[in-house]
């Protein structure tokens, strides 16, 4: 995907037009921050949480919270 926006392509923009018009002017500055961090660390995956970051922090706080402590 970011590869398309970055080469301009306006199928890609008009996707994410289709889908989250309000949020285009925050999703085209956190994917390019993203792949900036991604080519920086040299991370070979990326994980998604569907929940969205603060949830997603929170349910992997309350699931290792559960777990038997050492």
């Amino acid at each position: 995907m970011w590869n398309s926006l970055a080469k301009g392509d306006r199928a890609a923009i008009d996707l994410i037009l289709s889908q989250v018009p309000h949020r285009i002017h925050t999703i085209l500055p956190g994917m390019a921050i993203l792949m900036r961090l991604v080519k920086r660390l040299q991370a070979r995956e990326l994980e998604v949480c569907s929940q969205g970051l603060r949830e997603g922090y929170l349910a992997e706080l309350l699931s290792t919270s559960s777990s038997p402590r050492r």
